[in-house]
């Protein structure tokens, strides 16, 4: 568990979990046994996350258990173990996990919403406790999704592809031909905001870090959609808008880098431009000069889909995750 949670700042891996049977009495159906990934303090995931047994949970009246298929573990997982990130479970016994795709195995007797065993549901919003076999939740807390899916988009569906497709409406209204540029284009969010945006007839401008394989990295991308991809050296000119070419200056830049990276976008923004930060991979500030203000009147919002997601956005989201899956389910979005 400990080394695949170090691999996750730069890919998402998956958790699977193997089903074992419920039981009933006549009085009451509870869960089978189940076994969670906890922690009691706050910490380095290899030194406070533990796998322990948990006891069956009662569904009650409007309760339904599901058994997980999988859950990813995302930089945010991570953060929250730590103690990092600004909304974590209550301690201790706190089970780790944020998001996933799960079966229902069993449904309360007086739940109303459409869910039989066998369905495939995802929490939505998100919620904590996915790193576990069994999780028991009221049935409002469920959403049910397609199952002609692979079963990774569906684990992973609501953290980062839901923010690629907030960030590209909430901030500028875009129209076809229109432009934005990003750095982080690699990430999960980066591939998803270039198929997002070719949905949309609108360009892309992808910025990557120089390091062995950056070719192999540009090709994925322009495979993706992607309409330009540079590495950040290939930026260090005095005219960067001159590599542009055909393509018009982006009205809406995303940063998940901060430092150097965050300043390149900057640089790239039409007058008027929106830089939108919803992450800070480098740990460095973003710094703006003053002429960015006051010439090119260029505005810095921040996004952070969980602050999104409280807004009472449920339907909006649940509608918005049937959205991305279908686009999945015709191959117009993909991401590793």
């Amino acid at each position: 568990m400990a080394s695949a949670l170090r691999l996750m700042p730069s890919t998402a891996t998956r958790l699977r979990f193997r089903p074992r049977l419920s039981f009933s009495t006549a009085a009451s159906l509870f869960s089978p046994p189940s076994k969670a990934v906890l922690y009691d303090q706050h910490g380095p995931p290899d030194q406070v996350l533990r796998v322990e047994d948990v006891p069956p949970v009662e569904l009650g009246e409007r309760g339904v258990c599901v058994k997980m298929l999988a859950a990813p573990i995302n930089p945010s997982d991570i953060n929250r173990v730590q103690g990092v990130y600004p909304v974590r479970p209550p301690l201790p016994a706190a089970v780790a996990g944020y998001e996933g795709v799960a079966q229902v195995h069993a449904v309360g007797p007086a739940v109303t919403r459409p869910l039989s065993p066998g369905d495939w549901v995802i929490p939505s919003p998100p919620s904590f406790g996915t790193w576990q076999t069994y999780i028991v939740k009221p049935e409002d807390v469920w959403h049910k999704v397609r199952d002609d899916v692979p079963v990774e988009y569906a684990a992973t569906v609501t953290v980062n592809p839901l923010t690629a497709l907030r960030m590209l409406q909430d901030f500028v209204k875009l129209k076809p031909g229109d432009a934005v540029v990003q750095n982080g284009s690699t990430s999960i969010v980066g591939q998803c905001v270039i198929q997002l945006a070719k949905v949309q007839g609108i360009r892309t401008i992808n910025i990557i870090r120089d390091r062995p394989g950056s070719e192999e990295a540009k090709e994925k991308l322009k495979q993706l959609g992607a309409d330009e991809v540079f590495t950040k050296s290939q930026l260090d000119v005095k005219n960067v808008k001159s590599l542009l070419g055909a393509l018009p200056e982006p009205a809406l830049g995303f940063n998940c880098v901060g430092g150097n990276a965050a300043s390149l976008i900057l640089k790239l923004l039409r007058q008027g431009g929106t830089m939108v930060t919803y992450g800070g991979m480098s740990k460095k500030p973003v710094t703006v000069s003053t002429s960015s203000f006051i010439f090119k009147d260029l505005s810095l919002r921040g996004f952070w889909l969980q602050k999104w997601m409280n807004s009472d956005k449920s339907e909006e989201c649940r509608t918005m995750i049937d959205y991305l899956l279908g686009l999945v389910h015709e191959g117009k979005l993909k991401y590793e």
